[in-house]
């Protein structure tokens, strides 16, 4: 993992989910405390930090995740986790419980896919959200890792959860801030309805809608330069990004895929402004992946 993972970036998110939890300490008045378990997986998975209060003694068994071993099981770690929240004694996990799945890389090998699916699946039917933060970190070569199974990040989407992909520090942190924003737990239900709310620096995986475009929300400041990114991750047909004021029906600008299934659309505003892209495709029969991730010159 720390070829995958030389700057620790899944350790910065963990540690920042964890001091984003409300610990016994800092719970006030009748609200109730946060519950974190920290689960290690390689081929196998095991149990680093026990289900307990979000305290130093978690951020120090983040801290101390394992940087080596061959393989990968996603669902491994998973089920490892479910177990976990589901122990006798922590009370009942549907609507209550949330999984973040932080990993540098893809299931290895690959015939774990339809396992790891089966165990996200699982935890859904429990009531459980699973949220998943993937490393795309290039290699020495400069090449880049591949993409999730399509088939995984279907299951975490069907949970209520998004899974995301961030390369740095800051959108290690910025992965986390999203999260919350969705909703960590089922319980916590997406503020957006059916907007979801663009961090720069993230890439968000999604299916391609039958019934209508998908629409994201960012707030964009006065002087700001944006670029938007969207990628099809299969040969489906043309996708269309349309950027347009949340207040208005005016379309500003708009873009396609090119042949090789990539649009970037780049704007500057003027005045800051609540602004909403939509993404979709002509023909309604068209099914698959594509990602949509947003850079700014302010981060």
């Amino acid at each position: 993992m720390f070829d995958n993972d030389p700057e620790g970036l899944r350790l910065v998110a963990g540690m920042y989910l964890n001091k984003y939890l409300i610990s016994k300490e800092e719970a006030e008045g009748d609200q109730v405390p946060d519950l974190i378990t920290v689960i290690d997986f390689n081929e196998e998975a095991t149990v680093d930090y026990e289900l307990g209060d979000p305290s130093q003694a978690a951020d120090d068994a983040i801290k101390q995740l394992s940087s080596v071993g061959g393989g990968t099981f996603i669902g491994g770690g998973v089920k490892k986790a479910v177990e976990e929240l589901s122990k006798s004694g922590s009370g009942g996990t549907s609507g209550r419980s949330g999984i973040i799945i932080l990993t540098d890389g893809v299931d290895d090998p690959s015939d774990g896919t339809p396992k790891t699916v089966d165990e996200i699946m699982a935890a859904a039917n429990q009531g459980i959200r699973v949220s998943m933060g993937y490393m795309k970190i290039k290699d020495p070569e400069g090449a880049l890792p591949p993409d999730q199974d399509e088939r995984i990040t279907n299951a975490i989407e069907a949970t209520g959860g998004q899974p995301i992909s961030f390369d740095d520090t800051r959108s290690a942190s910025n992965f986390i801030i999203a999260v919350a924003r969705n909703g960590l737990t089922n319980s916590e239900k997406n503020n957006q309805g059916d907007l979801v709310d663009l961090v720069p620096t993230l890439t968000v995986s999604q299916q391609l809608k039958s019934d209508g475009p998908s629409s994201y929300r960012y707030t964009i400041f006065a002087n700001e330069e944006i670029t938007l990114t969207v990628t099809a991750l299969e040969k489906f047909a043309a996708l269309k990004v349309v950027l347009r004021e949340a207040s208005g029906s005016t379309d500003i600008k708009s873009v396609e895929t090119n042949s090789e299934g990539i649009a970037t659309l780049e704007y500057k505003s003027y005045k800051e402004a609540d602004i909403v892209f939509q993404v979709s495709s002509a023909d309604a029969n068209a099914k698959g992946v594509f990602t949509i991730g947003l850079k700014s010159d302010i981060n």
